[in-house]
């Protein structure tokens, strides 16, 4: 509920102008007090619909209450249900709901120098692997070092973290019904309104040149060339001083890192040699064959 400003009237004195002034203060002090009531229905009203009955929750709440304050406060029942070490110091303790596979379980939420504690407030019925009945309180405990990082939630506290409600446009205009497409239909806009989001989460979606090659393995056309002239050079020194026509030097390219020999420059017209390669153009094959050399081929 909201109160509304009364109109002032139209009387240009210091004493209305005072005692107008003085009215708005309260309206707005109360209709501040309205929303933190509100906001507060709000938290309770979330809280107690994770229970199965209302009732039910609120005799929970209260026993539990009344157990807290029987045993001696929190810092008690933290010690008799969780080993604390040396030094190890209670820093927060609350009331919450730990959701689980089987639904949602009330308990109390420990936060220490050391870990992270949860134990239900109702003990929960558990079957043995021989079938008997136990009744046990439900306990979570994570050391503090095993936790990577923590996301923080809504504040409910918060009117700027609240969902929007009771608010009929929803942020979309009171014009229209939040439809049809404000941005354009599918990609539109790609090239003009909506081009800085393509250039920053889809680069290169526009201007492919060619056809695509989905999956291209690369090992598949890695193919180093050497030409002709660039032979004669692997051979070492004291192989090329005992070379004749005769007795011919092998040079195996693929030693090297090369696998296909091209025909480019020329060969010293009185040496033959043998090449071992994968792969030799017509060229190169011609003019080796020229000099009275010959080509291996190899897988």
């Amino acid at each position: 509920m909201t109160y509304l400003p009364a109109e002032p009237d139209h009387i240009h004195s210091s004493a209305s102008g005072y005692k107008q002034r003085k009215v708005d203060s309260v309206l707005k002090r109360m209709n501040k007090l309205g929303k933190k009531a509100d906001n507060l229905a709000q938290v309770i009203r979330e809280h107690v619909r994770l229970g199965t009955k209302m009732s039910e929750t609120v005799k929970g709440k209260l026993s539990l209450g009344a157990r807290i304050v029987k045993v001696g406060g929190v810092d008690k029942i933290f010690n008799n249900l969780f080993s604390v070490k040396e030094g190890e110091k209670l820093l927060k303790a609350c009331q919450c709901y730990l959701s689980t596979t089987a639904g949602p379980i009330a308990g109390l939420l420990f936060i220490s120098t050391d870990k992270v504690a949860f134990c239900s407030e109702t003990s929960l019925k558990f079957y043995s692997s021989n079938g008997e009945l136990l009744r046990l309180h439900y306990k979570v405990l994570i050391p503090i070092e095993k936790i990577k990082r923590v996301n923080q939630s809504a504040n409910m506290k918060k009117p700027s973290q609240k969902k929007k409600r009771g608010h009929v446009s929803a942020g979309h205009g009171h014009i229209g019904k939040h439809r049809k497409h404000p941005g354009g239909r599918g990609n539109a806009g790609g090239m003009h309104h909506h081009r800085i989001l393509f250039d920053k989460y889809h680069l290169g979606y526009f201007g492919k040149v060619g056809m695509r090659y989905f999956h291209k393995l690369r090992n598949r056309f890695y193919n180093p060339i050497v030409n002709i002239d660039k032979l004669w050079s692997m051979v070492p020194k004291d192989v090329m001083e005992m070379a004749t026509k005769d007795n011919v030097p092998l040079i195996d390219v693929t030693q090297f890192g090369y696998f296909k020999v091209l025909g480019k420059g020329s060969l010293p017209g009185d040496q033959p040699f043998v090449v071992n390669a994968k792969l030799v153009s017509k060229t190169a094959e011609k003019k080796i064959k020229e000099a009275g050399g010959a080509v291996v081929l190899t897988a």
